[in-house]
């Protein structure tokens, strides 16, 4: 018995050597070649996201609204940077610089417009950055870059709505020359 969710590749790939035997058997011949089998087989397409049923029991979380604009305080605080442990990376030494730049409150602001196209910009201790990115299936994902000039703050943002219907998630930044490391936890509200 084949589970549920495998279901489709396997059909996909008894289509796939039906057609390549069928195809492949020309007058005099017994048998398709192994090669031509093995080829079409590998040739199939891979079943899409969509083909596997959703599980039951998801999120109760409802998806950042196309055209919704959200804005919220956050407080960034000193990141963590690590190195693994790993053959490659024995000669990398951190070095241990402590900065208070970019340390405290500021402000968020986004808004998703109906194509899933996330703008924004943040303000305060970062400095005056611009958010662009993408919503998709109500996650957010977004690059933080300096509105102005290059010395400044670059990073990430990543958050997904909550079932209040607030974006919640994380803010990860760095300093132009990676030398400053500051996150901060997001919780965002709708406007």
């Amino acid at each position: 018995m084949v589970p549920a969710r495998l279901a489709p590749s396997v059909l996909s790939v008894s289509v796939a050597f039906f057609l390549a035997f069928t195809v492949g058997c020309g007058k005099g011949d017994d048998k398709p070649s192994a090669a031509s089998a093995a080829a079409s087989a590998s040739a199939a397409p891979a079943p899409s996201a969509s083909a596997v049923p959703a599980t039951s029991g998801s999120s109760a979380a409802k998806p950042a609204a196309a055209g919704a604009s959200y804005a919220g305080d956050f407080e960034s605080k000193a990141g963590t940077l690590y190195l693994p442990e790993s053959k490659e990376f024995q000669g990398v030494k951190k070095v241990d610089f402590e900065s208070k730049a970019a340390l405290g409150a500021g402000k968020i602001e986004l808004a998703v417009d109906a194509q899933g196209t996330v703008s924004g910009t943040v303000s305060g201790a970062l400095g005056d950055l611009m958010i662009a990115g993408r919503s998709e299936a109500g996650r957010v994902t977004a690059t933080l870059k300096p509105t102005t000039g290059t010395d400044g703050f670059y990073g990430t943002l990543l958050a997904e709505p909550s079932p209040s219907g607030e974006l919640v998630g994380t803010l990860s930044a760095s300093g132009a020359r990676s030398n400053v490391l500051r996150e901060a936890e997001l919780k965002l509200a709708k406007k």
